[in-house]
């Protein structure tokens, strides 16, 4: 006798997968700091040289040291919100996932509570993260669902975009 819950089951959950949100991609975070200075606010692509940079890790008046050869090495993509008004702030890598030819990075954006002591300083959030293997054609970042400090539910915000030429 055939068992016909066995062979709709292939069929069954082909049409779910359609509906899916997106593959899962695993991403690298390659640097999480709270003061990458010179960046501006959005997504853009950096090498291992301008990370190096962003993290001040350049000596002043020093000279330059050879470039880093990027063959073969991963994509990195920088994110930020740009300057913000004090610490306290940050950006958390969430998720990745592929949706056709683009890729869709999800991080979390924190802010301090309004009654927070915070150091009164101008600070530049940023997150470097790694691509894996071939680049998609395009990226998207935007902030995730979730609970921000003061109880309220945030919306999801883009960031910013990013097209890759071949």
């Amino acid at each position: 006798m055939i068992n016909y819950r066995i062979l709709c089951w292939p069929a069954f959950t082909m049409a779910l997968s359609a509906c899916s949100p997106g593959a899962a991609v695993p991403l690298n975070e390659v640097l999480n700091y709270g003061n990458c200075s010179g960046l501006s606010a959005g997504v853009r692509e950096v090498t291992l040289d301008e990370v190096a940079k962003l993290r001040g890790m350049t000596m002043f008046g020093g000279e330059d040291a050879a470039p880093v050869d990027q063959q073969g090495m991963p994509k990195l993509i920088a994110i930020s919100k740009g300057p913000q008004p004090t610490a306290g702030y940050a950006l958390t890598l969430k998720d990745g996932r592929l949706e056709e030819d683009t890729l869709i990075i999800e991080v979390a954006w924190q802010e301090p509570a309004a009654d927070a002591m915070t150091a009164q300083m101008v600070s530049h959030p940023c997150l470097v993260v790694g691509l894996p293997g071939p680049a998609p054609q395009k990226v998207v970042v935007m902030t995730s669902v979730g609970d921000t400090s003061d109880g309220e539910t945030s919306k999801p915000e883009e960031i910013g975009r990013l097209t890759f030429t071949p």
